[in-house]
């Protein structure tokens, strides 16, 4: 926390060189099941997919807009900027109609 020339208390924050931080590696693992059956002249085709089976949290980025500003006990303000994450597991399924 600085004070500026009229004695207004503010916060300083310099977020250092641009992209200069690098994320965690990502990796993810799909799942998918189909079956298609005959129906007459058409094909249907049934599907389960699962993406991000493992549920691991993949970074996606930094959330700059929101900071968390946390005040230290020697009156210094610490600003933690948050890692915003891809979508955790999730299911879909569905059907398909060929004719």
């Amino acid at each position: 926390m600085r004070v500026d020339p009229d004695g207004n208390e503010f916060i300083d924050c310099d977020v250092g060189r641009f992209y200069a931080d690098r994320l965690d590696d990502y990796a993810r693992l799909d799942f998918r099941a189909s079956r298609t059956s005959k129906a007459g002249p058409c094909e249907l085709t049934f599907f389960v997919d699962i993406l991000n089976l493992l549920d691991r949290e993949n970074p996606r980025g930094i959330a700059i807009v929101s900071p968390n500003y946390q005040p230290q006990p020697d009156g210094s303000v610490e600003v933690v900027i948050p890692t915003e994450y891809w979508f955790p597991i999730l299911p879909s399924f569905g059907v398909s109609y060929r004719f």
